[in-house]
């Protein structure tokens, strides 16, 4: 075989090319959203507010119908998705329900 690939320096050349996209597509990298940032808008199509910072940490008040738009995933590979939330609201409101939803599929449901 060694001789083969050494006499063909394009297939070899192929070979390899093959092996190296496949190993690059079976690596993710992983997505961290920024909430202080305006670049993150585009991930945050609709419900988020503007960044606000209180004592060091920013956050994003949201409406009642939120999405994150993460392209990419959903597609079977596994996912592990790890969100902080507060649940402060000020009073007189009261705590509501959160729905998570991946590809219109519900993944999670609480208060």
């Amino acid at each position: 075989m060694m001789r083969f690939l050494r006499r063909n320096p394009l297939f070899a050349l192929l070979v390899l090319s093959v092996i190296a996209l496949a190993v690059a597509y079976q690596a993710r990298a992983p997505i961290a959203l920024d909430m202080a940032s305006s670049a993150e808008d585009i991930h945050l199509p609709q419900g988020f507010n503007a960044p606000e910072e209180v004592f060091g940490v920013t956050y994003r008040w949201t409406d009642g119908d939120a999405r994150i738009d993460l392209p990419g995933l959903g597609s079977g590979a596994p996912l592990h998705l790890h969100l902080d939330l507060h649940e402060f609201r000020p009073s007189p409101l009261s705590p509501q329900p959160m729905t998570i939803l991946l590809n219109g599929r519900e993944l999670a449901r609480f208060t």
